[in-house]
């Protein structure tokens, strides 16, 4: 489970420097936060909130984090 904590620290971290003060929240729920999280099988469900659109070249390097973790 650490890894998923460190994984999820490292994204938080991620998108704070991708998107610095348009950034309203990373927030994750299911089954992570419902303590049914199954390694293997789960998957990390996050909703990401920001306050104003975001330009397509901010877009693409969140695509690019996104595939670098992963996290598809």
């Amino acid at each position: 489970m650490q890894a998923y904590k460190d994984l999820l620290v490292k994204f938080v971290d991620l998108n704070r420097s991708i998107l610095g003060s348009n950034l309203v929240g990373v927030y994750l729920h299911g089954s992570f936060v419902m303590d049914c999280f199954n390694p293997g099988e789960s998957d990390l469900d996050l909703l990401i909130v920001v306050e104003n659109v975001i330009q397509d070249d901010v877009k693409k390097r969140y695509m690019d984090m996104v595939v670098r973790l992963n996290i598809c």
